[in-house]
């Protein structure tokens, strides 16, 4: 808390937006993540690590390969990820369950950015295929 007492008013501001933020994603119906430039998860909310099988704090701090089934030329295809601009529109994915089993999901995702315009965090969202064919 003494660290919160040194912020401006500003400052202040951020760190309470930022928090909101935090809920709104935790509490979303959809399955939803944070991830860092450096491809480690920083959030995922329940409907996320339910959809593969963790809980969100499993999931919290892992490397973004952990759920992923092919991490084959993961380092292109993270900067094709960490270069998007917008909202991108779905694309397929294959991921890991935590059984180890994998699933597609149609995932969008937003790169966030500071205002150099250097990539801030990745919010993501997946959705089970399996929609679809129900729909």
């Amino acid at each position: 808390m003494d660290e919160l007492s040194q912020l401006d008013g500003e400052q202040l501001q951020q760190v309470a937006e930022a928090a909101e933020a935090v809920l709104v994603i935790e509490n979303a119906p959809l399955p939803l993540a944070v991830l860092l430039p450096t491809g480690r998860i920083a959030l995922a909310n329940k409907a996320f690590a339910d959809f593969l099988g963790y809980t969100p704090a499993e999931l919290a701090g892992a490397d973004l390969r952990l759920i992923l089934a092919d991490v084959s030329d993961f380092a292109t295809r993270w900067d094709s990820v960490m270069s998007a601009e917008g909202v991108t529109t779905d694309r397929l994915a294959r991921l890991r369950r935590r059984d180890g089993c994998g699933v597609t999901a149609r995932v969008a995702s937003l790169v966030v950015k500071h205002g150099d315009g250097q990539p801030r965090f990745v919010l993501v969202r997946a959705l089970s295929t399996r929609q679809e064919i129900a729909v």
